[in-house]
Order: structure tokens, then sequence, then C-alpha cells
């Protein structure tokens, strides 16, 4: 017996409402999806993006060009009510800063043994 699913309209347009928390969500699950490319595949699979239709895409272009494309259009729309803010982050070798704390580090690996 078929199922029944919903799904949008062709000619639909949505606003999706989000806040910091979720725009940070997203950027943390597109690195993500960029790690599970093989690191020597990830210059090749993110350049040939842009020359590619999705539906040649793989699923991991297809995945990061999805979220790509989901921050950019948050990153549009802050920018447009004037809600960005810059700063300046210290990079590891910059006078003054500090790494992960070992407690930290700690929670990190712990989590990647969950996995």
């Amino acid at each position: 017996m078929p199922a029944k699913v919903k799904e949008m309209k062709d000619d639909m347009m949505v606003d999706v409402k989000c806040n910091k928390t979720f725009y940070l969500m997203c950027k943390n699950l597109s690195y993500h999806i960029f790690t599970l490319i093989p690191e020597e595949d990830r210059p090749k699979a993110i350049e040939t993006i842009k020359d590619l239709e999705y539906p040649a895409m793989t699923d991991f272009q297809k995945s990061f060009y999805t979220m790509a494309l989901m921050i950019s259009e948050m990153e549009k729309q802050a920018e447009a009510g004037n809600f960005i803010v810059e700063k300046e982050i210290l990079m590891p070798g910059d006078e003054g800063y500090e790494g992960p704390s070992a407690e930290e580090l700690k929670k990190s690996i712990e989590g990647l043994n969950e996995d």
C-alpha cells in the first residue's frame, strides 16, 4: 500500500526564521559534512560543485551544497537586517592565542569515541 507523504508545491517560497543557535548548528553540520569527504578529495569535490547540476552531484556534494545555500541565505538576510557583527579571533601562532583547555579536548575525544 503506498505511503502518503507531504511535499511542498513547486512554486512555493517560504521564509525560514532562525536564531544564532540554529545558524551555528547549520555551520557545524556543513563542516561535519565537509570532514566526511576524504581529505585528498576535498578540493576537487568542492571545486566541481560549481560546475555540476544538482542531480549529477555525489551525496556529499549535495549535502554540502544544500547547507552552503542555507547558510548563505541566513547570512544574506542577517546582513540586510544589520544583524552581522564582525570580530577578530586569534589563531594558533598569534600572540595571546589560548587553545582549548585539557577538559575541552577530553570532551571532544570522548565525543569521537561515541560515534
